[in-house]
């Protein structure tokens, strides 16, 4: 039964390479069929055909390909012994890495660790055959493309159709030679490599066409049939495996108002071969819009025919919203810089919100004292906003005021369930309002403004981009919110008085211009209350502006309690306010305000723990009995004032035409008591004192004149109180202080006797800070000591402001100047 011997290989058998060589085998059978062949000093077989392979022989056939032999695993599955020990040894002379396993099971078990570029498997196998394992291999990871080679000692065509169904690369028979099946290896390793490039690459083609949202797609004219990739299905929102989509499917996802013109070009294109780009919109299933760069492309056409078109469709949304973004916000604050109505301002930003998030409903709200006001929306029901306009500013009234109360951005991703709007559910939920994101809007100073906010009718969690355009937008907001009000500041302060927050001239002028037009329409009386404060000059030099300054607002809050809401109460400069009375139905209620003022002012005021007095003169005037106009009712008022304070002040005076007689001479006498110091038109008097008895001369008393070249000499009595009221006389009293010093020190040097010399002194003088460093420098320029002079101030001045001057005469006193109170002498 059993044979040995020693016959030479067939040449066909081998490779070329081996065939050149001389070689033999020992080959031992059983019966009709050979089960071994000496490999080496091994005894092998493959299939019935025995073959010795010396190992130097093999290494030429790893030359042809080493780059795939010396790294590809090939996994060998075969029960039989002997067959697993043929294929590994042929396989490793060929260059490959082998695992070989005796079972299906065991090879599942090994492969996720083996990890093979191919697997060479029997069919035959006991438990489990081999198309049931690579069915198996297949399912596993990693195993839907490895090449499985199926080995069988059968020839039929049913097999080698079964173990294509269950997923083999390739099918051979074990009488194949073994050249052959390691070609056929590396050939199948070859063709694997390939298509897990070419998977890679539209792996690649495909995740770079998904972050670039590029689609594409193919229509063949002549079939009319069309293909497009699912990022196309996708950019118009269809499923991506639906049938039966079109290129007229393709066109009908196409805005209305852009679909003629895509259908047009696309007609010229099959009249006319061409390419062509444009932008258009796509809506999708639930009505949203999208913006797609449409590319086309004839890609076969017969001669002058178009047969197929190609395109790309990418999805530039997300661009052309920056893009319009960036057109809006410039826009904004071009409207900002225009100065134009905050309202327009916030109606543009808003539907510029409302652009970048169409799906939901925007709006604006400003911070009113502890509300919140819509200041601008887009598709929100009128209903809904007379609910939350004016709501309180509490963590639990919805987003918005959330949002302020605590000074972030809020969420709420769910409504129905959410704490911010325990309060307000029941509004929302009626009106479909199911989810919202809320912004504070902060100015320069981190001073909370308002909210911008969009409101969802589903439920949502808002991504990072859309709280980033929120942000975004609440900075725009506070830009065109500061703006206007530093505008409202700058309109404020260009027509109110910095000290008191009065109207001011300007805004004065303009409300009484109004008054006349109100009054003048409606045959209505106009009344101007014109009112100076008596005695402040005094004050205010004495004491310092800051006193000065602090009871002017005393006097600005006391005036402007008594001032209905109708009239109007500016401050015109320094210690002069007007009062303007619109509607009166005769003149007794401008008799009541100023009677009233009068009785406001009387009380003490008290200033930096100083206890002031201040009175005023007011002068009436009446529209239309007094003037036309806003000047001549003005001038009038004041007329009256003048004559008020001429009569002693602290009284109201109405105007009549005999004041403008009187009060145009004081005003040319004050003008020309201005100048006349420059032009040298004072002299000094001197009454001498004697002492009766001896009939000695003791002194003399320096009396001022002035001699107009017009009017002859005016006397003291009519120019002195013009003087101290305009505070001309501290310029005229430092003249006739520095002249009787002059002239008593000059009698004295012509060899008379010494005496005192008097000069009087107002208060005016005595409540200005220097006056004693001016005397003293006096004395010092002039060489008259200081016994030879008297200063003279009346009783009146004195209990004026007793204080302040009996402080000042002490200082006096202690240059060594004599001081005597007295009447103050009119010469």
């Amino acid at each position: 039964m059993f044979q040995q011997g020693v016959v030479p290989v067939c040449p066909g058998l081998l490779p070329s390479a081996m065939a050149a060589a001389p070689a033999s085998v020992r080959y031992s059978c059983w019966g009709q069929r050979c089960r071994r062949a000496i490999i080496g000093d091994r005894l092998e077989t493959w299939g019935s055909r025995p073959l010795r392979l010396d190992s130097h022989l093999g290494r030429s056939f790893m030359d042809k390909d080493s780059g795939i032999n010396e790294q590809a695993v090939v996994l060998v599955i075969d029960d039989d012994d002997g067959m697993r020990g043929l294929l590994r040894d042929a396989l490793t002379l060929f260059g490959f890495t082998v695992v070989d396993v005796e079972n299906g099971k065991r090879a599942l078990t090994l492969f996720e660790t083996a990890s093979p570029d191919a697997v060479l498997l029997d069919v035959v196998m006991p438990d489990m055959n081999g198309f049931d394992v690579c069915l198996a291999l297949r399912r596993l990871p990693g195993g839907e493309h490895v090449p499985i080679v199926m080995l069988t000692g059968m020839d039929d065509i049913s097999a080698i159709s079964r173990a294509y169904e269950v997923g083999a690369t390739d099918f051979l028979t074990k009488g194949t030679s073994l050249q052959t099946l390691c070609e056929r290896i590396r050939y199948v390793l070859r063709s694997s490599r390939a298509a897990t490039d070419l998977r890679n690459s539209e792996a690649r083609l495909a995740k770079a066409q998904q972050i670039a949202q590029l689609g594409s797609w193919e229509w063949d004219i002549d079939r009319d049939e069309f293909f497009c990739s699912p990022l196309v299905r996708g950019i118009c929102g269809l499923e991506e495996h639906r049938d039966g989509f079109g290129f007229q499917d393709l066109l009908r996802c196409i805005h209305p108002d852009d679909r003629e013109r895509v259908s047009l070009l696309v007609d010229g294109m099959i009249q006319q071969p061409n390419s062509c780009e444009m932008d258009h919109r796509i809506v999708l299933p639930d009505g949203a819009e999208r913006v797609v760069l449409h590319h086309l492309d004839v890609i076969d056409q017969e001669k002058d025919r178009t047969r197929r078109i190609a395109g790309t469709i990418q999805d530039i949304t997300g661009r052309k919203q920056t893009e319009l973004l960036e057109v809006d916000r410039n826009q904004a604050l071009e409207m900002v810089l225009r100065s134009e109505p905050l309202e327009s301002i916030l109606s543009h930003l808003v539907s510029m919100l409302q652009r970048q998030r169409p799906n939901g409903y925007s709006v604006i709200t400003l911070v009113k004292g502890n509300q919140l006001h819509v200041a601008a929306n887009h598709g929100l029901p009128a209903s809904f906003l007379r609910g939350i306009d004016g709501v309180h500013i509490d963590p639990n009234n919805g987003s918005c005021a959330a949002a302020v109360f605590f000074r972030t951005a809020v969420t709420a991703a769910d409504i129905e369930t959410s704490p911010q709007w325990e309060n307000y559910r029941g509004l929302a939920l009626a009106h479909r309002i199911r989810s919202a994101v809320s912004v504070p809007i902060q100015s320069g100073k981190a001073t909370i403004l308002g909210t911008v906010a969009v409101y969802y009718p589903q439920p949502a969690i808002p991504a990072q981009a859309d709280l980033d355009l929120l942000e975004m937008m609440s900075r725009l907001v506070a830009v065109a919110v500061e703006q206007r009000l530093l505008s409202d500041r700058l309109v404020h302060q260009a027509h109110h008085d910095a000290l008191t927050g009065l109207p001011n001239r300007i805004l004065l002028a303009d409300r009484l211009e109004h008054s006349l037009a109100w009054g003048d329409r409606f045959e209505q009386r106009i009344g101007v209350l014109y009112v100076d404060l008596d005695r402040f000059k005094h004050i205010n030099d004495s004491l310092g502006h800051h006193i000065g300054d602090q009871l002017l607002q005393q006097v600005a809050g006391r005036l402007r309690e008594c001032t209905r809401m109708s009239d109007t109460l500016a401050r015109m400069g320094g210690d002069v306010f007007v009062l303007v009375l619109n509607g009166l139905e005769d003149d007794r209620y401008a008799t009541k305000m100023a009677a009233r003022f009068l009785e406001e002012l009387r009380s003490p005021f008290f200033v930096d723990q100083r206890e002031l007095f201040v009175s005023a003169s007011i002068g009436i005037s009446i529209y239309p009995d007094d003037g036309q106009d806003a000047v001549v009712l003005m001038q009038n008022a004041d007329t009256a004032m003048h004559f008020a304070k001429s009569q002693g002040g602290s009284r109201y005076q109405y105007f009549n035409m005999e004041m403008n007689t009187a009060v145009s001479e004081r005003l040319e006498l004050e003008l020309e008591l201005r100048r006349a110091l420059e032009r040298g038109e004072f002299e000094l008097h001197y009454q001498p004192q004697y002492i009766l008895g001896s009939k000695r001369l003791v002194g003399a008393e320096a009396l001022i004149r002035w001699n107009h070249p017009e009017k002859g000499r005016i006397v003291p009595a009519k120019f002195i109180p013009i003087a101290e009221e305009t505070g001309l006389i501290i310029s005229i009293g430092s003249w006739v202080l520095r002249e009787a010093c002059v002239r008593n020190a000059a009698w004295q040097a012509a060899g008379y006797a010494p005496f005192k010399v008097a000069v009087n002194v107002s208060g005016v003088q005595l409540r200005h800070a220097d006056f004693v460093d001016e005397v003293a420098r006096v004395l010092t320029e002039t060489g008259l000591g200081p016994k030879w002079l008297q200063l003279e101030v009346t009783e009146t001045v004195v209990m004026s402001d007793f204080n302040v001057i009996t402080k000042r005469l002490a200082e006096l006193r202690s240059l060594g100047i004599h001081i005597a109170i007295d009447d103050f002498g009119t010469g």
